[in-house]
């Protein structure tokens, strides 16, 4: 009624609503509301919505037809008809009135759930159905042994839950939405793609008089659309397969429920990140120390940890089992047809998942490395769901400084040059280096890329040509950074819409147990840009600052104590007590030096880089190709290195040796294989790979299980779980402090500012003692009003 642009059709809609029992809300004669368990409103909407087509003499209608262009009824509009790939255009433009109360009565458009069939599902909307819930709770009965998934040892109820989503598009005032899917279903992009084309469909179609208001003839609501997921409810099953549903509307219902789980089942999922996200999303208490959660997709990560495991349950079914057993076949079913169907199919194959997840790990000697990282997927949820402050207006004069900054490099080029060309073409830019200014190329083979048929402007190349000594190589790679730069800021501030980046934490996408973060990726934003310093726009909120603990020199530590060599425990040992710089020390060590014995920094860093090479399982070919050396100077740097420690090339033979006879890598703490098939490969480039990757990931592997487990005593620190004896579960108080990020070796902390000290302690003792390694692990605290101007707590 709301819509409606004129008395008669406001009338009309309004008998209709009437005749279908609509009543409008007390003091606002423009809405109206209605009974959930009205079952015969679809046909009446449908008609009523070809009564107001026909009123306005338009003929539009979606029909499910042949071919890949169909529209699939899923709150998707069109402005054609599509039966067997033929278009037919429509008679009239709509307005804006008739199509947008069309589309309210369109499948697959309504109130949350509605139309969908909840079938053999119980919606948990009423104390009645709450009472229901907890009754088939307390008669669930454990399907696993719990003592080694951080349970204690006693058995709890088992349940598997699991989040139903659906895909939004928004145009203007009006959400369309067109989909359901789930944390178990990979997003359908070609669905996203028919929804925003049939949205910028449904938005042209706006006509002069309805768009009159927005002085751009609609084009505003045009260059907003977007696609975005919004949480339906969560699917509870319990052993006896009973299913309840609970919907986010139902809000207190919902939160009753589900936070009687968390106290009182271990639950199982596929993406537990996600779930317990949206469940925070839906003000549910998640406290991450106490919430016992499997996640099949960490089971299957831990199998196979060189794939991420994102292809959804079916994907995990499948590393699970090699046998078609019915469960994994059954996957065609149309989510449009039957969402919530497909649901409980899916979170029966989650179940069915974590159960073998159960056997396979058990009988590989996994089960504590299960158990860290199922509670990390729950941290990360929860660390997903907080965010990290950043301040748009600064990201946008950063960006305003970088567009100012190519203009000026363009007219330098032109000076340079003596003519306009455009720096972001690689044939143009090709042109002036090798034809106007007679560069050689670089090789023989310069000019005959695979895929371009121009001649080489590689970073290295333009690198190499700018020590020659002319400044448009130079101007050109300057140009290059700076146009990355702007569109970090362009990208970054897309993505925080309320003040806040909410990063996805991927803790299953590199195989050696490293986080990574994507959507943004905040792990790639630095301070070492001459440009930009993006890092000044991620800021606390008012009346907090950042505190950052990073560890020192963790990977090295880490092989130190793997190792076990005495001259370099003790230089790392003397470096944490007397202090010094641990890399001086390193190079004295191999050239025969008092350790103390001052050097510059371009020998500190050729130090650094040739112990860090080492620790990444890299040749001498390596190291020579990354530091830009002959292979001989690059091998009198390993040579030096292993004379000085002989153990660690000792641990490395050794290594490489038991993973040739395992064909397999272990790591020493938490027991995490990762299958090496190429170790014993008759192709050296193959054999030298998975050489590398089994010392790589024993190091990094290590050091990642150290910052997992830093994580999990902070949860406890501000918990009311138990993770480790030397931590006094709820001894900070969590509404004064937040952990906002995980970079690498860092971890990143939102805190009051009168109470930085309290955390900067219990920091230390998180992450300091984490694992008793032979060396001390120490770490570097910094505190700023901003991630960019972070400074010494101790020079605050």
């Amino acid at each position: 009624v709301a819509m409606a642009t004129d008395d008669d059709l406001r009338d009309d809609v309004t008998a209709l609503a009437s005749a279908l029992g609509f009543a409008p809300r007390a003091g606002d004669g423009a809405s109206v509301e209605r009974g959930f368990d009205d079952r015969d409103f679809r046909a009446a909407h449908l008609e009523a919505a070809a009564r107001l087509r026909a009123r306005d003499g338009t003929t539009t209608t979606t029909t499910k037809g042949g071919g890949a262009s169909k529209t699939r009824g899923r709150g998707s509009t069109t402005t054609t008809t599509t039966t067997s790939n033929k278009k037919t255009k429509t008679k009239k433009k709509p307005s804006a009135s008739a199509e947008a109360l069309s589309l309210a009565f369109e499948p697959g458009r309504g109130d949350m759930m509605e139309p969908v069939e909840f079938g053999d599902w119980i919606d948990v909307a009423d104390d009645a159905r709450v009472e229901m819930f907890m009754d088939a709770a307390s008669r669930n009965v454990s399907t696993t042994t719990t003592s080694e998934n951080g349970v204690g040892g006693v058995e709890c109820a088992m349940c598997v839950i699991g989040v139903l989503t659906r895909d939004v598009v928004n145009v203007g005032d009006l959400d369309v939405w067109f989909g359901f899917a789930s944390n178990m279903r990979v997003a359908d992009a070609d669905e996203r793609k028919l929804a925003t084309s049939s949205a910028k469909t449904f938005t042209k179609s706006i006509s002069a008089d309805d768009a009159k208001d927005t002085n751009d003839g609609g084009d505003s609501a045009l260059a907003s659309l977007d696609v975005r997921t919004e949480c339906v409810g969560f699917g509870v099953m319990f052993a006896d397969d009973a299913c309840f549903f609970l919907q986010i509307v139902n809000g207190p219902a919902t939160r009753t429920c589900i936070e009687h789980l968390i106290r009182t089942s271990m639950m199982c999922a596929y993406h537990a990140q996600r779930v317990i996200h949206a469940m925070c999303d839906a003000s549910i208490v998640v406290d991450a120390s106490t919430v016992r959660m499997m996640d099949c997709r960490v089971d299957a990560w831990l199998i196979a940890p060189d794939v991420a495991h994102d292809g959804g349950i079916d994907d995990v079914v499948r590393v699970m089992s090699n046998q078609n057993d019915g469960i994994a076949g059954a996957a065609d079913e149309s989510w449009s047809a039957n969402a919530l169907a497909c649901f409980r199919r899916d979170l029966m194959r989650t179940r069915e998942a974590c159960m073998q997840g159960t056997t396979r790990l058990e009988r590989a000697g996994v089960t504590v490395a299960r158990s860290v990282e199922s509670r990390v997927a729950v941290a990360l949820g929860t660390l997903q769901f907080v965010g990290v402050g950043f301040d748009r207006p600064t990201a946008m004069r950063m960006r305003d400084d970088a567009s100012e900054r190519l203009d000026a490099l363009k007219q330098r080029a032109r000076a340079a040059i003596g003519m306009d060309i455009n720096l972001s073409s690689a044939r143009q830019v090709g042109d002036v280096l090798y034809d106007t200014l007679k560069f050689p190329l670089p090789s023989a083979t310069a000019s005959k890329g695979v895929k371009t048929n121009h001649r080489t402007t590689k970073d290295d190349v333009l690198a190499h040509l700018a020590e020659k000594g002319h400044e448009f190589p130079k101007i050109v790679l300057e140009h290059r950074s700076t146009l990355k730069e702007r569109a970090m800021c362009d990208g970054y501030a897309r993505f925080a819409n309320d003040g806040r980046i909410r990063t996805e934490w991927n803790n299953t996408k590199t195989a050696t147990g490293r986080l990574s973060s994507s959507n943004p990726n905040i792990q790639q934003v630095s301070n070492a840009s001459k440009g930009v310093k993006l890092r000044e726009a991620f800021v606390p909120r008012t009346g907090r600052v950042f505190l950052a603990a990073d560890y020192s020199q963790i990977e090295l530590r880490c092989l130190a104590h793997v190792c076990g060599d005495a001259r370099l425990i003790s230089l790392l040992n003397r470096a944490s007590d007397c202090g010094g710089d641990v890399f001086v020390a390193i190079w004295n060590a191999g050239k025969g030096y008092p350790l103390d014995a001052p050097c510059d920094k371009q020998t500190r860093d050729l130090a650094k880089r040739t112990a860090y090479a080492i620790v990444y399982g890299q040749h001498v070919n390596g190291l020579a190709e990354k530091l830009n050396i002959p292979r001989e100077q690059a091998n009198e740097y390993f040579v030096a290195f292993h004379q000085a420690f002989p153990a660690v090339k000792q641990w490395i033979n050794a290594t490489v040796r038991r993973a040739e006879q395992q064909g397999a890598v272990v790591l020493p703490m938490s027991g995490r294989h990762r299958a090496l098939p190429n170790i014993n490969s008759p192709q050296f480039g193959e054999r030298a790979e998975a050489q590398r990757q089994a010392v790589n990931s024993v190091i990094q592997g290590t050091a990642a299980d150290m910052m997992k487990c830093c994580m999990l005593r902070w949860a406890s620190a501000i918990g009311a779980g138990t993770f480790s004896s030397d931590i006094e579960p709820g001894s900070i108080d969590g509404s004064r402090v937040q952990l906002v990020a995980q970079i690498h070796d860092e971890l990143l902390f939102e805190v009051d500012e009168g109470y930085v000290d309290v955390v900067a302690a219990a920091v230390r003792a998180c992450m300091e003692r984490a694992m008793t390694l032979a060396v001390p692990t120490p770490i570097k605290l910094s505190i700023g009003s901003n991630w960019g101007s972070m400074r010494d707590i101790n020079d605050a």
